[in-house]
């Protein structure tokens, strides 16, 4: 993390151990990014997408269950 993000040797320090103490949530962040990461390419190849729509709507749509992220995506 240091080399390669750019992190403080303390930033990192902390960062390892957060993923220690709980590697799910680093599994459900990525998990998340991915999905949503998808979504957009998807979306992207659609006439008339507009990326700061997709923005908008998912972001405000709130945190939603990856079940319904489509749904939420409907109108892009």
């Amino acid at each position: 993390m240091v080399k390669n993000v750019g992190f403080t040797r303390r930033r990192a320090e902390g960062q390892i151990f957060r993923y220690m103490a709980w590697p799910g949530q680093a599994t459900a962040y990525m998990t998340g990014l991915l999905a949503f990461l998808n979504l957009r390419d998807d979306l992207s190849s659609n006439p008339g997408f507009d990326l700061s729509q997709f923005h908008d709507t998912l972001l405000t749509s709130g945190a939603v269950p990856l079940s319904l992220l489509n749904e939420a995506s409907e109108g892009c």
